[in-house]
């Protein structure tokens, strides 16, 4: 790999990163207007926070067992306990 290929790839990833975050505030603002929840209604800010949360933990947790081709049960199991 060049220096120049890696430095571009870089660039891109960081690209992708901005755009992430960048896009993180109008989502939610989006979420509160689709689920109805109102500037006061602070339980139901912190339950779509958490719904928020647990998904995007979802998808970085499932690429990874497919990826390092790990167990899923073996997380379930941990999960009961």
């Amino acid at each position: 790999m060049t220096k120049s290929f890696k430095k571009s790839k870089l660039y891109l990833i960081a690209l992708l990163c901005t755009m992430l975050w960048g896009s993180a505030i109008p989502t939610i603002k989006l979420g509160y207007e689709v689920f109805n929840i109102t500037s006061s209604a602070t339980a139901d800010k912190l339950l779509f926070a958490g719904i928020r949360f647990f998904g995007a933990g979802l998808l970085i947790i499932i690429p990874y067992f497919f990826i390092h081709k790990k167990i899923i049960l073996a997380m379930l199991a941990v999960l009961v306990i």
